[in-house]
């Protein structure tokens, strides 16, 4: 299971960065360093990603998302199986959709995109090693829109009433209340002192419950309700 960090002491945070740009990877290195984060290991593609992350096991990866050797996807599920305790946050400089969601199923937990300021990173870095969700802006509408427009259409009447949040259990609206606030699967475990598969369990209720069928559509309707707002 991923540890998030139970510090946000950047000193205490170790860093690989995987780009094949050697310019990113400069001035990204410059930017950690600067804000006192260590940068253990760089890389230029897939391959040193998996072999700088077994050997440094550091707390975050950045990784680019177009890199020759292995595709990134299969690259992030490596990196999970082998490494589980190593946070990934995705740099790129595209949006694309299906790639994005695809990313995330793979088990990234933050994704920034190359346009973003540079101060973001440290931020995004900080983040994600807590296990708490980073995204860019521009991400985060990608994933609400993605949701919202993915609903299916009813082809029968609507139930009298809209589920309240009243008719989940305690456990699962605060398992909710976790996601909707941006906890990936083994922060929530962590937080609940609950194990994987548990939480799993209670996922499937959640969204049998509100009738949704994946992680982003509980969210959106997690925070049209609030929760995405409760501390």
């Amino acid at each position: 299971m991923t540890t998030p960090m139970d510090t946000t002491d950047p000193e205490t945070l170790r860093v690989v960065l995987v780009d094949d740009h050697p310019l990113i990877r400069r001035s990204l290195e410059k930017e950690l360093i600067r804000r006192g984060m260590q940068v253990v290991g760089q890389g230029e593609n897939g391959t040193d990603a998996l072999r700088l992350v077994e050997q440094h096991r550091p707390h975050v990866i950045i990784l680019d998302v177009s890199m020759p050797g292995p595709n990134v996807m299969d690259t992030v599920s490596r990196l999970r199986q082998q490494t589980p305790t190593t946070f990934i946050l995705i740099y790129s400089g595209n949006s694309e959709e299906e790639k994005i969601l695809a990313l995330f199923e793979a088990g990234i937990t933050g994704y920034l995109l190359k346009t973003e300021d540079p101060e973001c990173l440290a931020a995004g870095v900080q983040t994600v090693a807590q296990g708490k969700t980073w995204l860019s802006p521009e991400i985060s509408k990608v994933m609400v829109g993605l949701a919202l427009g993915n609903k299916p259409k009813p082809t029968s009447p609507q139930p009298e009433q809209p589920l309240e949040t009243s008719e989940l259990t305690s456990r699962e609206a605060e398992v909710l209340r976790l996601l909707a606030i941006g906890y990936n699967n083994d922060a929530i475990a962590k937080h609940l002192h609950i194990s994987p598969n548990t939480l799993r369990n209670h996922l499937s209720q959640i969204y049998n419950k509100l009738g949704v069928e994946s992680r982003a559509d509980a969210v959106v309707w997690a925070w049209q309700k609030g929760m995405g707002n409760k501390k």
